[in-house]
Order: structure tokens, then sequence, then C-alpha cells
């Protein structure tokens, strides 16, 4: 079953990438910096998460640990 979906997929794929058609967009040059802001935001995001995370669960361990 996994490899026939497999399989499927993979031409899917293939379908897909043979008949793509070019898109002719237009990229602004201020695309750069704001690639930038998402990533910094992202990794600021991950980190705060991450934070927030192990804070939580040093509570809990010093809470379990009194008991």
């Amino acid at each position: 079953m996994k490899r026939n979906l497999l399989q499927i997929t993979i031409l899917a794929l293939v379908v897909w990438d043979l008949t793509a058609r070019p898109a002719h967009a237009y990229l602004d040059p201020g695309i750069g910096s704001h690639a930038f802001q998402v990533a910094l935001a992202g990794l600021f995001g991950g980190l705060f998460a991450l934070k927030a995370l192990a804070q939580g669960l040093l509570l809990r361990l010093r809470a379990w640990r009194r008991k």
C-alpha cells in the first residue's frame, strides 16, 4: 500500500514538473530584506517558544521535587 502510494506520488510530481509553465513573475528588489525579517522573526519566535517550554518544564520539575 505504501509503495503504491509512493509510486503514484512520484508519478504525479514528474507529470506536474513536465507540464509546468514559466511564471514570468516580477520580484521586487525589497524582497530580500523582507525575507530576512521573516527569517529573523521565525528564529526569535522559535527561541522564545523554547525558552517558555524550558521554563514550564523547570517549574514542573521543581514542584515535583518538593513533593
